[in-house]
């Protein structure tokens, strides 16, 4: 079981910086659409990146 939690951290990790972007794009007056075009991502996913990053900013 650690073995996997170890793995999740570190997945969540790589993905913090590219979540901090898009939340900061987002911020900056960005929308959806310009943000997934810059991250590779359709605009449902950059909402979703960003909804998951504010929650998680939220609960710390």
């Amino acid at each position: 079981m650690a073995k996997f939690r170890t793995l999740n951290e570190r997945l969540e990790a790589e993905a913090r910086p590219r979540a901090e972007r898009a939340a900061r794009l987002r911020a900056a007056g960005e929308t959806y659409t310009a943000i997934g075009l810059l991250l590779g991502v359709s605009r449902q996913r950059a909402q979703a990146i960003i909804a998951r990053h504010n929650r998680r900013k939220a609960a710390a």
